[in-house]
């Protein structure tokens, strides 16, 4: 690849329209300010798409003043992002606020760094006319060259694949794969390997390995590179080397043992073709399997005896038991074969059994346990259950007002034990609250200026003029973090600070119903359109539910769908923080159309214990589930999940499922991979 220098051109460049001057419209005629920004000289294989380039615009009353901010955002694929402005006819000046950062590379000129400003000339708009501003400046990049790391790729290696098909890639635009030059091997009797011709095919219980000679382009350099930081499907490469002697011309080469395939027969079912020696028992035994064979009959008609079963229902038998239940997986995804063993079970005639019927909870200063309930067991103590150290939660017994302190104490959630009473809570301050463009609530509505810490405040936008729709909010101090930063109305905790919001609108879409940015409220929840498919069709997403039943709810179902003003639109994600800190929820349904769960979609559902993941599901994204630790059943109805991310649940839940305190149920192939990538073996 021909090194380019990259320019990306922020000269703010005005072709004005001479006008005389009385042509200047009155006060509040309206005129139009194009911005463009251009960008040029590109590397090969750097694409600007998606990246964001931010201006403000100010207006000349007697100084500047701030105008209006705009977010111009270059298209995949395009060098070049457009936005026409309507202003009020007077005169203007374009100052850009922000820069965006191409991925891999870095501003080598100061004067142009990311936070800097470029300023326009002023400019005069005029009534019902188009001022045009182009915003392009010259940069120069500073490029690293050396190659750190090599992800390789190789597909097309299957059971019954030809040899010719089986291909090697990299998304690393550095280095060069010829595939005529990636030869398959097969692991001879003497434990070397042997080339194989591109007709050969694939065969199941063969060890096969691949040879991919790889090449940097000129202007890269890779003497840094090491073996660590070379992979083949994600796995360390069992060999590689630089500059081989074998293969002249050739820069690395690199080796890597592919995975041993095997045949899987699939069971037709599964018989006991010999009896246990035991079948007579006292309640209380344990199943004795002694003698009993079990054969596997395979769909082909072949069989054999099976040893790797699992029995249910024999580690402690009834009375009057009739069966004991033989279950077993063939590895082809169904595990639910199974046959029954007739037993015999009679009276107990053991020593004595401890019964937990009604035991409430025994308590210490660090544990909680039941013991045995029956008056006739010789040693309750010894009986102890469920034994478990205490989990502590504060309990306000009188909450503090503005002008008296406040009492608390701790006390565990499972046994209710008490520790720390009497603890004084610091009398309250309230703050001010300060909404620009809207009005802030409290309890049942109450209008208020001020709020005490810890008071859910919610604020309401004002209707907005006509020609506009409200944007966002916008928060100018006191660092709150709202629920719904896109919703007309939403919600705050008042932390212990004075706290100013604005509202922000934008203009409305010139003549649509509905339209992708939209929210809108369909039962308890709060939706955002994501797409417009037909005239009649398209996608959205669940970003919220309704304020005032936000910490009522203990279940939630997402649906399949959420019509909007004769819409049909499928929801296809859970945004982000759409269910945060919901105090009472349990349980979580994913609709079965939802691919995403997005960032701290259910973060801090403290009481949340039943998760169930749609069919569609395909993402669960960062800290998707930060906070819940009280998980008890995962189920994935589906088998599309893809990625997990490590952080998406805390360590305390990923140690639950490692334990199986926590219950994964549903598709294998889900959980075999959610597993994966939480790193839970």
């Amino acid at each position: 690849m021909k090194k380019q220098w990259l320019s990306i051109v922020l000269v703010l460049c005005m072709v004005l329209c001479m006008a005389p001057a009385t042509a200047l419209a009155a006060e509040g005629e309206t005129g139009t300010l194009k911005i463009t920004v251009a960008l040029s000289g590109l590397y090969d294989g750097v694409d600007a798409g998606g990246k964001t380039f931010s201006f403000e615009i100010l207006r000349k009353y007697a100084t500047y003043g701030h105008y209006k901010d705009v977010d111009i955002t270059i298209e995949p694929g395009k060098t070049e992002g457009t936005m026409d402005v309507p202003v009020e006819a007077g005169k203007y000046i374009v100052k850009q606020t922000s820069y965006a950062t191409i991925d891999g590379y870095d501003w080598e000129n100061a004067s142009h760094q990311p936070g800097n400003t470029v300023e326009s000339n002023e400019q005069e708009v005029f009534a019902d006319k188009t001022k045009s501003v182009t915003v392009h400046n010259f940069y120069k990049l500073a490029v690293t060259n050396e190659i750190t790391e090599l992800p390789i790729t190789v597909t097309g290696y299957a059971l019954g694949a030809k040899v010719g098909d089986i291909k090697a890639s990299t998304d690393q635009m550095c280095v060069t794969i010829d595939n005529d030059k990636v030869t398959i091997k097969k692991r001879n009797a003497s434990g070397g390997w042997d080339d194989l011709a591109p007709d050969a095919t694939i065969q199941a219980d063969i060890q096969y390995g691949v040879e991919i000679l790889v090449n940097a382009k000129p202007e890269y350099t890779y003497t840094g590179l090491t073996g660590d930081k070379v992979t083949v499907n994600g796995k360390k490469a069992s060999e590689f080397e630089k500059n081989p002697s074998t293969q002249p011309g050739v820069d690395m080469r690199v080796f890597h043992e592919l995975e041993v395939l095997k045949v899987v027969k699939k069971v037709d079912h599964i018989e006991i073709t010999t009896p246990p020696t035991k079948t007579v028992y006292k309640g209380g035994d344990k199943f004795d399997p002694t003698g009993m064979v079990v054969t596997a009959v395979y769909k082909d008609g072949t069989s054999e005896p099976i040893t790797n079963y699992i029995i249910f229902h024999g580690d402690k038998l009834t009375k009057g038991q009739e069966y004991v239940t033989i279950q077993y997986d063939d590895g082809s995804g169904n595990s639910d074969i199974k046959v029954r063993q007739t037993i015999t079970v009679g009276a107990y005639e053991g020593p004595h059994t401890h019964t937990y019927a009604g035991s409430p909870w025994y308590q210490d200063a660090t544990s909680h346990w039941h013991q045995c309930t029956d008056s006739t067991c010789p040693d309750p103590r010894a009986s102890a259950t469920e034994l478990a150290s205490h989990t502590f939660v504060w309990k306000v017994d009188q909450a503090a007002t503005t002008t008296q302190t406040g009492l608390k104490h701790e006390e565990c959630t499972v046994c209710s034990y008490k520790r720390s009473e009497n603890t004084e809570i610091p009398a309250l301050r309230d703050y001010a609250v300060t909404v620009t463009g809207g009005t802030a609530t409290v309890a049942a509505g109450t209008t208020i200026t001020r709020a005490m810490e810890g008071v859910e405040v919610t604020v309401t936008a004002d209707a907005p003029e006509t020609g506009k729709a409200f944007d966002k909010w916008v928060v100018k101090a006191g660092g709150v973090t709202l629920a719904n930063e896109t919703s007309a109305t939403t919600t705050f905790t008042m932390p212990g600070n004075d706290v100013k919001i604005e509202a922000t609108y934008k203009d409305a879409p010139p003549s649509h119903s509905v339209y992708v940015g939209m929210t809108y409220t369909a039962g308890n929840f709060i939706y955002q359109i994501t797409s417009i498919d037909t005239a009649t069709l398209g996608q959205s997403k669940v970003i919220g539910v309704v304020a005032a039943k936000k910490n009522k709810i203990t279940k939630i179902t997402i649906p399949d769908r959420a019509d909007c003003k004769g819409y049909g639109l499928n929801v296809t994600a859970v945004g982000d923080k759409a269910f945060k800190s919901m105090k009472k929820l349990k349980k979580v349904t994913i609709g079965n159309k939802v691919t995403v769960i997005e960032k701290n979609a259910f973060k801090k559902c403290s009481k949340l214990k039943t998760v169930v993941i749609g069919k569609a599901v395909k993402t669960i994204s960062s800290k998707a589930f930060i906070g819940d630790n009280k998980i008890k059943k995962i189920t994935f109805k589906g088998k599309k999940l893809k990625t997990v991310n490590k952080n998406a649940f805390s360590k305390k839940a990923k140690k639950n499922i490692k334990s199986k305190k926590t219950k994964l149920k549903g598709n294998k192939k889900a959980i075999k991979l959610f597993k994966k990538k939480l790193k839970i073996k």
